[in-house]
């Protein structure tokens, strides 16, 4: 009967440092998982910030592109509209310029 009680105990005994190992490798195992965890979302926030600048540095190059051929086009414009008008007003003035001569020789 003692042997039997021996046995059982040696069991427990062997069941409960079992248990214990488990115990500690599921620790483990829960430690590398948040510490990987936490890693790759380290590591996502890095590469969202990284594709977020990106982003936004694309945008503002393509904003700047667009806004510097408005711009150009603009210029191309006002001066288009400032020639004419210089056009004009020699136009004008050499009419006005005739007219009086006719005035003068009539």
């Amino acid at each position: 009967m003692a042997n039997l009680v021996e046995q059982i105990n040696s069991i427990e005994a062997m069941t409960k440092a079992k248990e214990n190992e488990y115990a500690a490798i599921i620790k483990q195992l829960e430690e590398k998982f948040e510490n990987t965890k936490r890693e790759l979302e380290a590591a996502s926030a890095e590469e969202f910030a990284q594709f977020r600048s990106k982003l936004q540095a694309d945008k503002e190059s393509q904003f700047q592109e667009i806004e510097a051929t408005y711009r150009k086009s603009n210029q191309e414009e006002i001066e288009s509209i400032e020639t004419d008008i210089k056009n004009r007003r020699t136009e004008l003035a050499q009419k006005i310029a005739k007219k009086v001569v006719e005035q003068i020789w009539q």
